[in-house]
């Protein structure tokens, strides 16, 4: 597991591939990832909308406080990176609030280990939820996230 500050930049020009719909082509891509175990993660302690510049409101500032991105190193050198996400321990719990507790919350599953066993969508915003099970097939946890990224790994973060 790596927590770093949020490095990543993007030009002005520049359009950021960042997927939010969660169409049919999406879950095709998606879909490589169901069962797949979560080898290592990255949570990035500024969010990149804050590294973007964007300007938010009290509320939304407040929000941000329980979201965090982070990037999911799965086996076959499959990266998932998540924007924005919030933490949830079951459906029926509200979100991990507060970095220390998301980072410990995170930390403790991927240790444990985890895979992707379904990508559901919230009613009520169309948000992606990514819905991990640990390899014993018990405990559960949700990830909502405004959006993500699908990509590819060549190096685990501890092994730079």
């Amino acid at each position: 597991m790596n927590i770093q500050p949020n490095g990543r930049q993007a030009k002005q020009d520049e359009e950021f591939p960042v997927q939010v719909d969660l169409d049919e082509e999406a879950l095709l891509q998606l879909d490589a990832l169901l069962d797949k175990v979560v080898m290592s993660m990255t949570i990035w302690t500024d969010p990149l909308v804050t590294a973007l510049g964007e300007e938010l409101s009290p509320e939304e500032q407040e929000m941000l406080e329980s979201m965090v991105d982070v990037d999911f190193y799965f086996e076959d050198h499959y990266l998932l990176e998540l924007y924005n996400a919030m933490i949830y321990e079951s459906e029926d719990e509200p979100y991990v609030a507060g970095i220390d507790r998301i980072t410990r919350v995170l930390s403790r599953a991927v240790e444990q280990g985890i895979r992707l066993v379904e990508i559901a969508e919230e009613a009520e915003s169309g948000a992606p939820i990514f819905i991990f099970e640990d390899v014993e097939g018990e405990g559960s946890l949700l990830v909502v996230a405004d959006g993500w990224l699908l990509d590819t790994w060549e190096t685990l973060p501890e092994e730079e």
